[in-house]
Protein backbone atom coordinates (compact mmCIF):
# COMPACT_ATOMS: atom_id res chain seq x y z
CA UNK A 1 0.00 0.00 0.00
CA UNK A 2 0.87 3.43 -0.87
CA UNK A 3 0.98 6.47 1.36
CA UNK A 4 1.08 10.04 -0.97
CA UNK A 5 2.42 12.67 1.74
CA UNK A 6 2.03 16.27 0.70
CA UNK A 7 4.39 19.06 2.15
CA UNK A 8 4.29 22.81 0.72
CA UNK A 9 7.62 23.37 2.94
CA UNK A 10 6.07 24.68 6.04
CA UNK A 11 7.31 23.04 9.28
CA UNK A 12 3.62 21.88 10.05
CA UNK A 13 3.67 19.65 7.00
CA UNK A 14 6.29 18.02 8.04
CA UNK A 15 4.63 16.94 11.41
CA UNK A 16 2.26 15.29 9.10
CA UNK A 17 4.80 13.68 7.02
CA UNK A 18 6.34 12.27 10.08
CA UNK A 19 2.73 10.51 10.88
CA UNK A 20 2.17 9.32 7.21
CA UNK A 21 5.50 7.45 7.56
CA UNK A 22 4.60 5.66 11.15
CA UNK A 23 1.76 4.29 9.31
CA UNK A 24 3.70 3.37 6.18
CA UNK A 25 6.06 1.67 8.71
CA UNK A 26 2.94 -0.06 10.77
CA UNK A 27 1.44 -1.51 7.10
CA UNK A 28 4.42 -2.39 5.46
CA UNK A 29 3.46 0.05 2.98
CA UNK A 30 5.32 2.93 0.64
CA UNK A 31 5.80 6.33 1.28
CA UNK A 32 5.96 8.88 -1.69
CA UNK A 33 6.21 12.81 -0.64
CA UNK A 34 4.97 15.14 -2.90
CA UNK A 35 5.48 19.27 -2.92
CA UNK A 36 3.56 20.63 -6.33
CA UNK A 37 5.49 23.29 -7.94
CA UNK A 38 2.84 26.24 -9.37
CA UNK A 39 5.18 27.72 -12.60
CA UNK A 40 3.46 31.24 -12.06
CA UNK A 41 4.19 31.50 -8.33
CA UNK A 42 7.66 29.47 -7.89
CA UNK A 43 10.15 30.46 -10.66
CA UNK A 44 10.37 33.91 -10.20
CA UNK A 45 13.49 34.33 -8.88
CA UNK A 46 15.06 31.50 -11.82
CA UNK A 47 17.17 33.13 -14.99
CA UNK A 48 16.08 31.19 -17.40
CA UNK A 49 15.90 30.93 -21.21
CA UNK A 50 12.06 29.41 -21.27
CA UNK A 51 9.68 29.28 -18.59
CA UNK A 52 9.72 25.23 -18.94
CA UNK A 53 13.68 25.86 -18.37
CA UNK A 54 12.73 27.06 -14.99
CA UNK A 55 10.71 24.81 -14.26
CA UNK A 56 13.17 22.13 -14.74
CA UNK A 57 15.80 23.74 -12.74
CA UNK A 58 13.12 24.51 -9.65
CA UNK A 59 12.18 20.67 -9.59
CA UNK A 60 15.34 19.61 -9.74
CA UNK A 61 16.24 21.67 -6.34
CA UNK A 62 12.75 20.75 -4.86
CA UNK A 63 13.73 17.17 -5.49
CA UNK A 64 17.23 17.20 -3.82
CA UNK A 65 15.88 19.07 -0.66
CA UNK A 66 12.68 16.37 -0.08
CA UNK A 67 15.74 13.95 -0.82
CA UNK A 68 17.98 15.77 1.97
CA UNK A 69 14.83 16.63 4.47
CA UNK A 70 14.03 13.06 3.99
CA UNK A 71 17.40 11.23 5.32
CA UNK A 72 17.78 14.12 7.87
CA UNK A 73 14.54 13.01 9.30
CA UNK A 74 14.93 9.11 8.69
CA UNK A 75 18.09 9.45 10.76
CA UNK A 76 16.67 11.97 13.59
CA UNK A 77 13.95 9.76 14.14
CA UNK A 78 14.74 6.39 12.66
CA UNK A 79 13.56 4.57 15.29
CA UNK A 80 9.91 5.84 15.23
CA UNK A 81 9.50 5.79 11.51
CA UNK A 82 11.97 3.78 10.19
CA UNK A 83 10.57 4.29 6.22
CA UNK A 84 12.33 6.08 3.80
CA UNK A 85 10.18 8.35 1.56
CA UNK A 86 10.33 8.66 -2.23
CA UNK A 87 10.62 12.53 -2.98
CA UNK A 88 8.53 13.53 -6.18
CA UNK A 89 7.86 17.37 -7.44
CA UNK A 90 4.39 17.84 -9.62
CA UNK A 91 3.45 20.79 -11.64
CA UNK A 92 0.48 22.01 -11.28
CA UNK A 93 -1.28 22.80 -15.00
CA UNK A 94 -2.66 25.42 -16.56
CA UNK A 95 -5.61 26.53 -14.92
CA UNK A 96 -5.67 23.45 -12.77
CA UNK A 97 -6.33 23.78 -8.81
CA UNK A 98 -3.70 22.71 -6.30
CA UNK A 99 -6.16 20.20 -4.77
CA UNK A 100 -6.72 18.66 -8.39
CA UNK A 101 -2.97 18.74 -8.77
CA UNK A 102 -2.35 16.73 -5.88
CA UNK A 103 -5.53 13.67 -6.72
CA UNK A 104 -3.79 13.64 -10.22
CA UNK A 105 -0.24 13.03 -8.68
CA UNK A 106 -1.66 10.73 -6.44
CA UNK A 107 -3.54 8.89 -9.30
CA UNK A 108 -0.09 8.60 -11.39
CA UNK A 109 1.74 6.99 -8.47
CA UNK A 110 -0.62 4.51 -7.39
CA UNK A 111 -1.49 6.20 -4.01
CA UNK A 112 -4.26 4.33 -1.68
CA UNK A 113 -3.67 6.47 0.68
CA UNK A 114 -3.25 10.40 1.05
CA UNK A 115 -1.69 12.63 3.70
CA UNK A 116 -1.70 16.46 4.44
CA UNK A 117 -1.75 18.91 6.72
CA UNK A 118 -4.81 21.04 7.52
CA UNK A 119 -2.94 24.62 7.24
CA UNK A 120 0.29 25.68 5.63
CA UNK A 121 2.96 28.62 4.91
CA UNK A 122 -0.01 31.06 3.72
CA UNK A 123 -1.96 32.00 0.71
CA UNK A 124 0.62 33.26 -0.82
CA UNK A 125 2.66 30.07 -1.55
CA UNK A 126 -0.71 28.16 -2.44
CA UNK A 127 0.14 26.18 0.86
CA UNK A 128 -1.99 23.07 1.68
CA UNK A 129 -4.43 24.99 4.25
CA UNK A 130 -7.48 23.13 5.55
CA UNK A 131 -9.51 24.29 2.36
CA UNK A 132 -6.96 22.60 0.29
CA UNK A 133 -7.72 19.82 2.42
CA UNK A 134 -11.65 19.29 1.99
CA UNK A 135 -10.95 20.62 -1.32
CA UNK A 136 -9.16 16.96 -1.79
CA UNK A 137 -11.65 14.85 0.20
CA UNK A 138 -14.51 15.98 -1.45
CA UNK A 139 -12.88 15.39 -5.01
CA UNK A 140 -11.37 11.45 -4.35
CA UNK A 141 -12.79 8.56 -2.53
CA UNK A 142 -8.98 7.80 -1.27
CA UNK A 143 -8.71 7.61 2.47
CA UNK A 144 -7.01 11.12 3.67
CA UNK A 145 -4.98 11.32 6.67
CA UNK A 146 -5.14 15.30 7.83
CA UNK A 147 -2.94 16.47 10.54
CA UNK A 148 -4.65 19.30 12.43
CA UNK A 149 -2.86 22.85 14.07
CA UNK A 150 -2.60 20.32 17.83
CA UNK A 151 -0.84 17.63 16.07
CA UNK A 152 2.47 16.77 17.77
CA UNK A 153 5.44 14.66 17.13
CA UNK A 154 4.71 11.05 16.13
CA UNK A 155 4.78 9.07 19.43
CA UNK A 156 6.38 5.34 20.03
CA UNK A 157 5.26 2.18 20.56
CA UNK A 158 2.54 -0.06 18.69
CA UNK A 159 0.42 1.89 16.22
CA UNK A 160 -3.28 1.88 17.48
CA UNK A 161 -6.15 3.53 15.50
CA UNK A 162 -9.25 4.52 17.06
CA UNK A 163 -12.35 4.13 14.98
CA UNK A 164 -15.51 6.11 15.62
CA UNK A 165 -19.15 5.08 14.23
CA UNK A 166 -22.36 6.04 15.35
CA UNK A 167 -24.13 3.07 13.61
CA UNK A 168 -24.90 4.49 10.71
CA UNK A 169 -23.97 2.65 7.07
CA UNK A 170 -22.40 6.16 5.74
CA UNK A 171 -20.01 6.06 9.24
CA UNK A 172 -19.32 2.36 8.72
CA UNK A 173 -16.57 3.16 5.83
CA UNK A 174 -14.43 4.76 8.73
CA UNK A 175 -14.32 0.85 9.27
CA UNK A 176 -13.83 -0.38 6.31
CA UNK A 177 -10.78 1.49 5.41
CA UNK A 178 -9.12 0.89 8.97
CA UNK A 179 -9.51 -3.00 8.06
CA UNK A 180 -8.06 -2.45 4.54
CA UNK A 181 -4.88 -1.57 6.58
CA UNK A 182 -5.51 -4.36 8.41
CA UNK A 183 -4.99 -7.10 5.86
CA UNK A 184 -1.49 -5.83 5.02
CA UNK A 185 -0.37 -6.29 8.85
CA UNK A 186 -1.67 -6.81 12.33
CA UNK A 187 -2.51 -3.06 13.53
CA UNK A 188 -3.79 -2.55 16.89
CA UNK A 189 -7.31 -0.94 16.98
CA UNK A 190 -10.47 0.31 19.43
CA UNK A 191 -14.30 0.37 17.78
CA UNK A 192 -15.57 3.71 19.75
CA UNK A 193 -19.37 4.85 20.31
CA UNK A 194 -20.29 7.48 21.64
CA UNK A 195 -24.05 7.59 23.48
CA UNK A 196 -25.85 10.49 24.27
CA UNK A 197 -27.06 10.35 27.79
CA UNK A 198 -30.72 10.43 28.50
CA UNK A 199 -32.09 11.59 31.76
CA UNK A 200 -34.19 9.45 33.64
CA UNK A 201 -34.10 7.08 30.46
CA UNK A 202 -34.46 3.44 32.41
CA UNK A 203 -33.36 2.15 28.87
CA UNK A 204 -30.01 4.05 28.80
CA UNK A 205 -28.05 1.13 30.21
CA UNK A 206 -29.78 -1.75 27.73
CA UNK A 207 -28.68 0.32 24.70
CA UNK A 208 -25.14 0.66 25.68
CA UNK A 209 -25.76 -3.51 25.48
CA UNK A 210 -27.20 -3.53 22.55
CA UNK A 211 -24.14 -1.03 20.92
CA UNK A 212 -21.77 -2.99 22.98
CA UNK A 213 -22.72 -6.63 20.96
CA UNK A 214 -23.37 -4.36 18.03
CA UNK A 215 -19.56 -3.44 18.00
CA UNK A 216 -18.75 -7.13 18.98
CA UNK A 217 -19.76 -7.90 15.40
CA UNK A 218 -17.99 -5.42 13.72
CA UNK A 219 -14.77 -6.88 15.67
CA UNK A 220 -15.38 -9.80 14.20
CA UNK A 221 -14.97 -8.80 10.44
CA UNK A 222 -11.64 -7.57 10.77
CA UNK A 223 -8.50 -9.80 9.63
CA UNK A 224 -7.35 -10.92 13.16
CA UNK A 225 -9.80 -9.97 15.78
CA UNK A 226 -7.80 -10.42 18.47
CA UNK A 227 -6.22 -7.35 17.94
CA UNK A 228 -9.57 -5.39 18.22
CA UNK A 229 -11.22 -3.88 21.14
CA UNK A 230 -14.71 -2.45 21.72
CA UNK A 231 -15.46 0.60 23.74
CA UNK A 232 -18.81 2.67 24.56
CA UNK A 233 -18.43 5.97 25.56
CA UNK A 234 -21.19 8.49 27.22
CA UNK A 235 -20.74 12.19 25.97
CA UNK A 236 -18.25 13.71 28.31
CA UNK A 237 -20.18 16.00 30.83
CA UNK A 238 -18.15 19.13 29.77
CA UNK A 239 -17.96 18.97 25.77
CA UNK A 240 -19.35 16.98 23.19
CA UNK A 241 -19.30 13.85 20.87
CA UNK A 242 -15.85 15.76 19.55
CA UNK A 243 -14.17 15.80 22.77
CA UNK A 244 -15.25 12.47 23.73
CA UNK A 245 -13.57 11.08 20.79
CA UNK A 246 -10.13 13.15 21.32
CA UNK A 247 -10.70 12.16 25.12
CA UNK A 248 -10.88 8.44 24.01
CA UNK A 249 -7.81 8.99 22.23
CA UNK A 250 -5.91 10.67 24.41
CA UNK A 251 -6.68 8.29 27.07
CA UNK A 252 -5.80 4.91 24.44
CA UNK A 253 -2.77 6.60 23.61
CA UNK A 254 -4.06 6.31 20.03
CA UNK A 255 -1.87 6.76 17.17
CA UNK A 256 -4.99 7.81 14.48
CA UNK A 257 -8.74 8.75 14.44
CA UNK A 258 -10.72 7.18 11.80
CA UNK A 259 -13.58 8.84 11.41
CA UNK A 260 -16.40 9.36 8.84
CA UNK A 261 -17.12 12.48 7.04
CA UNK A 262 -20.85 12.57 6.65
CA UNK A 263 -23.25 10.15 8.33
CA UNK A 264 -25.68 10.35 11.12
CA UNK A 265 -27.84 8.87 13.94
CA UNK A 266 -31.55 9.35 13.79
CA UNK A 267 -32.06 9.35 17.21
CA UNK A 268 -29.16 11.41 18.44
CA UNK A 269 -28.34 14.09 15.27
CA UNK A 270 -25.09 13.64 15.05
CA UNK A 271 -23.71 14.96 12.08
CA UNK A 272 -20.35 13.08 11.68
CA UNK A 273 -18.46 16.06 9.10
CA UNK A 274 -19.51 18.52 12.06
CA UNK A 275 -17.64 16.07 14.99
CA UNK A 276 -15.12 15.32 12.24
CA UNK A 277 -14.23 19.31 12.14
CA UNK A 278 -14.43 19.10 15.69
CA UNK A 279 -12.29 16.53 16.47
CA UNK A 280 -9.73 18.07 14.07
CA UNK A 281 -9.23 21.21 15.84
CA UNK A 282 -8.65 19.70 18.99
CA UNK A 283 -6.82 16.65 18.54
CA UNK A 284 -2.98 15.48 19.10
CA UNK A 285 -3.08 12.97 16.31
CA UNK A 286 -3.87 12.89 12.97
CA UNK A 287 -7.87 11.97 11.36
CA UNK A 288 -8.20 9.58 8.85
CA UNK A 289 -10.88 11.15 6.90
CA UNK A 290 -12.85 8.34 4.34
CA UNK A 291 -15.87 10.14 2.33
CA UNK A 292 -19.33 8.14 3.18
CA UNK A 293 -20.59 9.85 -0.10
CA UNK A 294 -19.67 9.64 -3.86
CA UNK A 295 -17.58 12.09 -4.20
CA UNK A 296 -18.06 15.50 -6.72
CA UNK A 297 -16.13 15.38 -10.00
CA UNK A 298 -16.33 19.04 -10.55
Amino acid sequence: MKILATTDGSEHSWVAILHAARLARAIEGELVVVRILDPRLDCGDVVAPTLDDAVRVVSERWSKELAVRLAELNAEVRVVVGVRGQPVVGTRGHHEEIRDSIIRVAKEQGAEILSMSSRGAGLVRHALLGSVALGVLGRTETPLLVAGARVEAVGTGEYHILVTSDGSPDAARALDATIALCTHRPIRVTLLRVLAPTAGDPGNAAEATAVGDELEQLRKRFPQPANVRTMVRTIDTLGGVDTSIVNAASMLGASAIAISTHGHSARYHVFIGSVALGVLRQSHVPLLLVRSAPASAS
